[in-house]
């Protein structure tokens, strides 16, 4: 599956995107494909927002999964740029140029692809999708999201797989995109569920 890449998208003050963002009309937001230059900065992020992210969930001594996690999405944003976005596709939120949040699109993971049981050809997971914690909850989330999918409904691409194993992403998930198409319970330890999202982009706009 092949993901062409749009023009960047540079916001003023952020007036067109709408009330939803009036948070941010403050900061200067830049959302872009990620640069060579970024990569280390981006690396941090994902080690911040991921052990937070462990942390909220209680699963914060579990260091070998988390480094697992982790050079997973270094993985993810080096293939970005080896395939030239092509095989992997990344936007990144800058605030007052410093990267605020990440979000990308790539082939469905194992998990869903165990327990998804139809045809996910040319079906992209919306994965990777990180906000420092000083951003958090100013809208820098949901504009990554809406960005993403505008760009799938520019290259035709129909529906799309999200999944999340942290509750608090899930809250997130299930106020943008309503409740999910799959739910495996106790999947991580009791109480502690995995949830799939299967959304069609243009009931997304």
């Amino acid at each position: 599956m092949e993901i062409l890449a749009p023009q960047q998208i540079i916001l003023g003050r952020m007036d067109d995107v709408g009330t939803a963002f009036d948070i941010l009309k403050e900061m200067i937001t830049t959302i872009g494909r990620p640069q060579i230059k970024d990569k280390k900065e981006i690396y941090q992020l994902f080690e911040i927002t991921i052990k937070n992210a462990f942390e909220q969930q209680g699963a914060g001594s579990n260091h070998a999964h988390l480094a697992e996690e982790i050079n997973h999405k270094i993985g993810l944003l080096d293939n970005d740029f080896q395939s030239q976005g092509k095989k992997v596709y990344f936007l990144v939120a800058k605030v007052d140029s410093q990267i605020a949040g990440t979000i990308a699109l790539t082939e469905p993971s194992k998990l869903v692809r165990d327990h998804i049981h139809f045809d996910l050809k040319n079906i992209p997971e919306v994965a990777a999708v990180y906000v420092l914690p000083q951003f958090q909850g100013q809208g820098v989330g949901s504009l990554l999201l809406k960005r993403i999918i505008e760009h799938l409904q520019k290259t035709r691409i129909k529906s799309f797989i999200l999944d999340s194993g942290f509750k608090k992403a899930q809250k997130f998930w299930i106020k943008k995109l309503g409740e999910p198409t799959l739910i495996l319970k106790d999947y991580w330890k009791k109480d502690s569920h995995h949830m799939i999202w299967k959304k069609q982009t243009s009931k997304c706009a």
